[in-house]
């Protein structure tokens, strides 16, 4: 059955705006009424486009609902404070009745996976990487996986120094199921990375492990994702590696770099970041990552076009053919921690199972990335470089890039 969940957007752009009511700077506080002109056509287009995507409809826009939105955005920072409030108490009054989108409810996969690790010993192991079906999971343990389809499923856990654990799980319905799982110590086994400078960093199943030296680093048995980085450089083609080990065994890597500028332009190094994500709020450093294709999307709670852009976002992130290849993260860098800590239950339908992050200094978005309008995505080469850069980007956009991306780097890896 469907639930309609009318003026579900204008509830939201209340509740994000309202405590924003007296800034002391418009484009500091109005983000959202810095977009360039040139894109309110595509806005517009969007506006009058209807969306369907497992079961969010966004058919109910139209065009004086646009006009309602974009006038509400920007006018605050013409008629000045003094008569702020007025306005936007008004403008939030005229949305709950102006603005709204449909929601099936019944499109939305609410099974949940609560994953524990443990030794022998019952001592709970934190920080092990997360599989579910094969497929490499942002969570780490303890970890709370949401919206997981009903069926059968394999439960994985990894961490260096302890043996690898699986489990199979079956979801009927909505249910939430726990997973314990128990772990040994590896044996041990270790990685070389053979002729790596000086403060080179090891990173194992995207989490820091080691900076060298020494060059050798202990990982037990197991198959390791492996990946290395030097701030300041791009790791040279292949930026990854996945090696297998015995009891005893050593594998040997050369990892190569390249300086390069950091910038946040097509050609340049990628900056840095540290930021939490949703949920545990876990770190995540995009350093981290090398040797994947890495996709940052730039959103805040209620924008509109973010909304639309996200439901294929989340398709090619869970695209099967891009197995092993992609880790996208969005960025909020305007709203509270609460609201970003909201964004995916009060979408349920958009799945959105990639990290959103949370900038709360602003310094990723405005003095490293220079964003001043939301969407912006930026798309990040295996080795950290910036290869393309967009506000909104189209499904067909972000695929070609990929596909042309993994092609270049398949026909370059030994």
């Amino acid at each position: 059955m469907k639930l309609k969940k009318k003026r579900e957007y204008a509830a939201n752009h209340a509740l994000c705006c309202l405590p924003r009511l007296t800034p002391t700077s418009c484009s500091a506080t109005f983000l959202y009424s810095r977009t360039p002109l040139n894109t309110w056509a595509a806005r517009y287009v969007q506006a009058m486009t209807p969306l369907t995507h497992s079961g969010f409809n966004l058919n109910t826009f139209r065009p004086w609902r646009f006009i309602v939105t974009e006038i509400s955005f920007a006018l605050p920072c013409v008629i000045g404070n003094a008569n702020m409030i007025y306005f936007r108490v008004a403008m939030i009054a005229l949305m709950f009745v102006t603005l709204g989108c449909e929601i099936d409810e019944s499109a939305v996969n609410e099974g949940k996976i609560l994953v524990d690790l443990r030794d022998e010993q019952n001592t709970q192991i934190l920080g092990a990487r997360v599989w579910l079906d094969g497929v490499q999971r942002s969570e780490v343990t303890p970890a709370t996986l949401t919206q997981i389809a009903p069926g059968n499923h394999t439960v994985a856990t990894s961490k260096p120094g302890f043996q690898q654990a699986s489990q199979q799980v079956t979801i009927v319905g909505n249910e939430t199921v726990t997973v314990t799982l128990t772990t040994t110590a590896a044996a041990f086994a270790a990685v070389e990375l053979v002729d790596a400078p000086a403060g080179t960093e090891l990173t194992v199943g995207n989490s820091y492990l080691a900076t060298l030296p020494p060059n050798t680093v202990g990982l037990g048995v197991g198959t390791w994702n492996i990946s290395a980085f030097l701030n300041g450089h791009a790791t040279n083609w292949p930026a990854r590696w996945t090696v297998t080990l015995a009891e005893g065994d050593t594998a040997h890597i050369s990892p190569a770099f390249t300086p390069l500028e950091q910038g946040r332009n097509a050609g340049q190094l990628a900056p840095l970041f540290a930021l939490p994500g949703d949920g545990d709020s876990s770190i995540y450093r995009l350093q981290d990552y090398r040797g994947k294709i890495v996709l940052l999307s730039f959103f805040f709670y209620t924008c509109v076009p973010c909304l639309q852009e996200f439901p294929h976002i989340q398709e090619i992130y869970a695209d099967p053919a891009y197995a092993g290849w992609l880790e996208f993260f969005g960025i909020d860098a305007v709203d509270h921690w609460s609201l970003l800590n909201i964004y995916k239950s009060t979408h349920p339908t958009l799945g959105l199972q990639f990290p959103l992050l949370w900038d709360q200094t602003q310094a990723t978005r405005t003095e490293l990335y220079l964003v001043d309008s939301c969407p912006s995505n930026f798309l990040i080469d295996p080795t950290g470089v910036v290869r393309y850069a967009w506000l909104g980007v189209t499904e067909e956009e972000l695929r070609s890039a990929i596909e042309q991306l993994i092609s270049e780097f398949e026909l370059t890896n030994p």
